[in-house]
């Protein structure tokens, strides 16, 4: 059973091109991606994070045509730079994060972000839950992040089932809000 790609994306009204673009090239990306999953799910639960990285670059260049976006601007990086995926000349990313567990919550990046790439403006969030039925979302990086954790270094932790305003950046405006 094919189900519908659950991708939240920004509030469409204000969005240019670019970033109409950028949607359309992640929204049929994990379209494409649930796809292949429930096609074979077998294949697919036992992917280390970089299998998810290789996996979501090649699907985006996959379907890059589809969308008119230039699949030689969509490039994986290495070396722990934040994010995983640039979308060159667009000024987006995509974090790649994923768990084994079935479940829609991880801890994620640094809340630091002292490795991030100087030409991104917004990121999104593309996230593989490969326990239970595979399947892979994708969102707005800060409309998933649930609060943060201690572990080496603090981290953000990742809630892919957040609804919009009570994501840790929402309640943080509603609390400067409601202070002043």
């Amino acid at each position: 059973m094919i189900q519908e790609p659950r991708f939240v994306t920004f509030n469409l009204e204000g969005m240019n091109n670019t970033d109409k673009l950028v949607n359309s090239l992640l929204s049929n990306s994990i379209k494409f991606m649930n796809e292949s999953v429930s096609n074979n799910p077998i294949d697919y639960k036992s992917m280390s994070g970089s299998d998810i990285e290789e996996f979501s670059l090649a699907s985006m260049k996959e379907v890059a045509s589809s969308v008119s976006f230039p699949k030689e601007r969509i490039h994986l990086v290495r070396n722990h730079i934040f994010p995983d995926i640039l979308l060159k000349e667009t000024g987006y990313g995509v974090e790649i994060k994923s768990t084994q567990k079935d479940a829609w919550t991880s801890t994620g990046s640094s809340i630091i972000e002292s490795s991030r790439n100087e030409d991104v403006e917004r990121i999104y969030m593309l996230f593989g839950k490969l326990g239970g039925i595979p399947e892979f979302r994708c969102k707005p990086y800060q409309q998933c992040l649930s609060n943060i954790a201690v572990t080496h270094a603090p981290r953000y932790l990742i809630d892919m089932n957040l609804d919009q305003g009570d994501s840790i950046f929402a309640k943080m405006q509603t609390e400067y809000d409601n202070f002043r």
